[in-house]
């Protein structure tokens, strides 16, 4: 690793209301190049501490800084994927006109804004469906279409939050590995909010615990298994170990909330 932070999350608090804390006294530092997963008990907070990193929230206290910028508005080296994929495809553009819309509001030439988008089409494994609507997709390929969109904008910062969540359990597995295939090539910082433990301690670097709400980190497991990772791994002493240990913080915390 750079030893460049990436995202700096400084005592964050957040709150919805007077009466609901949402975060209290998140600290959080990612490297560039990690990929840090984040896990912890329903309603903890997770969704909402990517939000903020986003800039779509702003904080009650504390400070986050991207790149060493104290972030105040959406951030352009940050890219944000989400798991509700219908809400954000458009269903009357095709397959490459959802993929370059993002292109497209920067100003991009069209010319080059479809060389772009054939190249993240290719890389996401959607080659052949350039012309499909949405609705002639299955769950699986319009998310890869949500995350084709934001690889087009080749932000440096991915904030994925549950993108795998909402799909079946053999096609969200494809996706893990598919997306763990384009990472190993490209190395984006990734944070990526997760309610399944395998799937965290399988892609990540670290693993950071959080609490009850009001949600903190409680703790941050390190994920010592070599890279690449294959399904094999999954049976290995160490894994079983890493995700018996992580499973047990999460249900400690939920008992102390």
């Amino acid at each position: 690793m750079s030893n460049q932070l990436d995202i700096e999350v400084r005592r964050l608090c957040f709150n919805y209301s007077r009466n609901i804390e949402a975060l209290k006294d998140v600290d959080l530092n990612v490297e560039e190049g990690e990929f840090v997963t984040i896990v912890g008990p329903s309603g903890c907070g997770k969704s909402t501490l990517l939000f903020l990193i986003s800039g779509l929230y702003k904080p009650t206290k504390g400070e986050i800084y991207i790149k060493s910028k104290l972030v105040n508005g959406v951030h352009n080296d940050v890219g944000f994927i989400f798991q509700e994929y219908n809400r954000v495809l458009l269903p009357w553009r095709t397959v490459m006109k959802n993929i370059t819309l993002g292109l497209e509001l920067k100003g991009i030439d069209k010319k080059e804004a479809e060389k772009i988008g054939r190249k993240v089409l290719e890389l996401v494994g959607l080659k052949g469906f350039e012309n499909f609507l949405p609705a002639q997709l299955s769950g699986g390929m319009k998310q890869r279409v949500q995350i084709a969109r934001i690889l087009a904008l080749n932000p440096p910062i991915l904030l994925m939050d549950e993108p795998f969540g909402a799909l079946d359990a053999q096609t969200k597995e494809n996706l893990q590995d598919e997306f763990s295939r384009i990472w190993e090539k490209h190395r984006k910082t990734v944070l990526f909010v997760t309610h399944d433990v395998e799937e965290a301690v399988y892609l990540g670097d670290y693993v950071a615990v959080m609490s009850h709400r009001p949600g903190t980190i409680v703790d941050i497991v390190e994920v010592d298994i070599p890279r690449p990772r294959t399904w094999d791994v999954k049976s290995e002493p160490r894994f079983v170990e890493l995700r018996r240990q992580v499973a047990s913080k999460i249900r400690v915390v939920a008992r102390v909330g």
